[in-house]
């Protein structure tokens, strides 16, 4: 850390040594030389078409960067143990800014992170010193990181809810990337761009579902040109591929049509809010309808139904294939894709199913609780580490495929079902129901997990979020940035959806 000593006073570093473990403090150390690579710039220059003789910039072209690295200082007699037999990848956080406890991972308003951090190579001070010399012994303990330095807000709040004039309940939520200008030809904030999906109004045979979009990071959102679905039809899910204004953007049917197929609609835009919507069946069981959605790559797309199927399809949506049929028509809720084509299914009667290759092979697996109870929502992050919630409010991991389960319980809370768990890489978020004191179950809260699952907190403690009939919907932006949506409140009114707000946005003076 810096050498002012008010600023090392109001610092403690805290590390990982296995995932689903919280953090532990780390005694007499401190941070320094750390940095985040960006990769070198390289001009391209031309002829100018003005001057003879003379070349200006027209672009510039980035280098790959390096990993991100940073040095622990420690002394040798306080936790020289503890770093000369450090070998495996670790997660290391810098908490800032006092404001309880020293020593409670909480007790800071925010924290610079890294995570799988391999272990360089060691040095130190001499181990042997002229006497009378009380310089204390030290060592540099040098980390990489493949992912990081992040910012951590440990103060991000929801604000009231923002103006969206639904009258079902929202479903999804699905939020677009940054762009560069450079890069694209379009300048967008991350988070900036978006849609949601709601159901049509409960109880109306001429109501029809509607698909909003949002060009200000979710403060108003607006009707897009035309709608994909019939009149009394839900629509459950939302998914995109593509920068704002070169975009499909699909939706699924999310109730049943009479005798007809699942469905879902895709639309492509080139100018955001305008849509020509194509319907396309899915699969040939009538009465069926598609629960979740799930596109990790463009070729690649993934329909999970009421009915235990999972669809897929490898063109963008124009065509679908059955890869998975279950006997039982159990009932399948969400979908999550990793790297490489690790992707988990979870659904009714703990069923968790585990694919490897896109789909080609699916296995069926042990979930956490010997089949009494239904799994709600599934999030695989880019490690592979599987987080579950389930119907009866229990959150679970795991960072074995399976083989052990880990329960992470909500603290200061006692949920009655969790029913999101969404996450930008490393950084989750949960939606769970909790009982109010007249015993009605819809009313949610939102939890967030910064050590990557192991403990989930109601970070804005006074309330956490406005009185609700229900959140469904969820979508994480960023590690301190989350919006979310669910059931109109109070009943008869527009659907409630709100997001955070985190000060490492602003710029301070």
């Amino acid at each position: 850390m810096a050498s002012d000593t008010k600023q090392v006073r109001q610092a403690r570093i805290y590390v990982q040594l296995q995932e689903l473990q919280s953090f532990d403090l780390v005694q007499c150390g401190g941070l320094t030389n750390w940095n985040k690579p960006r990769g070198a710039i390289t001009p391209i220059r031309e002829q100018s078409l003005e001057r003879v003789g003379e070349e200006v910039i027209v672009a510039f072209q980035r280098a790959s960067a390096d990993m991100a690295s940073f040095t622990v200082r420690s002394r040798l007699k306080a936790i020289a143990n503890f770093m000369m037999t450090l070998r495996c990848e670790s997660n290391w956080q810098v908490l800032l800014k006092l404001c309880g406890d020293p020593t409670s991972y909480y007790g800071y308003s925010m924290a610079v992170a890294w995570q799988r951090c391999p272990p360089g190579d060691m040095t130190g001070e001499p181990l042997a010193v002229i006497e009378g010399d009380n310089t204390p012994i030290h060592m540099d303990n040098p980390f990489s990181a493949i992912y990081g330095p992040d910012l951590i807000d440990f103060t991000v709040k929801f604000l009231s809810r923002r103006t969206l004039a639904e009258t079902g309940i929202v479903q999804d939520i699905v939020m677009f990337e940054e762009e560069c200008l450079e890069d694209c030809g379009y300048q967008a904030d991350n988070g900036q761009y978006g849609y949601l999906v709601a159901m049509a109004q409960a109880g109306s045979p001429i109501d029809i579902a509607n698909v909003w979009f949002t060009e200000d990071d979710a403060d108003t959102w607006a009707l897009v040109s035309t709608n994909p679905f019939a009149a009394a039809e839900d629509i459950s899910a939302v998914v995109k591929q593509g920068t704002v204004n070169d975009h499909r953007v699909m939706v699924a049917r999310g109730s049943t049509d009479a005798a007809n197929y699942a469905e879902i609609a895709y639309a492509d835009v080139n100018v955001f809010g305008q849509t020509d919507w194509v319907n396309v069946d899915v699969g040939d069981v009538a009465g069926e309808y598609i629960n979740m959605l799930e596109w990790p790559v463009y070729n690649r797309c993934f329909a999970i139904t009421n009915l235990g199927n999972i669809y897929k399809s490898t063109d963008g949506g124009a065509t679908w294939a059955s890869i998975y049929d279950d006997a039982d028509n159990t009932e399948l809720h969400d979908i999550s894709f990793a790297k490489d084509g690790e992707g988990w299914i979870v659904g009714d009667n703990d069923l968790l199913l585990h694919t490897t290759d896109w789909g080609n092979t699916i296995d069926e697996l042990d979930g956490p609780n010997d089949g009494l109870l239904n799994l709600m929502t599934c999030d695989v992050d880019m490690e592979e580490k599987l987080i579950v919630g389930d119907s009866a409010g229990n959150i679970y991991g795991t960072v074995d495929k399976a083989t052990n389960w880990v329960e992470t319980p909500p603290q200061g809370i006692v949920p009655t079902e969790v029913r999101r768990i969404r996450s930008n890489g490393y950084w989750k978020w949960c939606i769970v129901h909790v009982a109010t004191e007249t015993g009605f179950e819809g009313n949610s809260r939102v939890l967030r997990s910064t050590d990557g699952g192991a403990t989930w907190r109601l970070w804005q403690l006074e309330t956490n979020i406005d009185p609700n009939n229900g959140l469904y919907a969820m979508f994480v932006v960023d590690p301190n940035r989350c919006v979310v949506a669910g059931a109109p409140y109070p009943v008869g009114g527009t659907a409630l959806l709100t997001r955070t707000e985190t000060n490492i946005d602003r710029i301070v003076t």
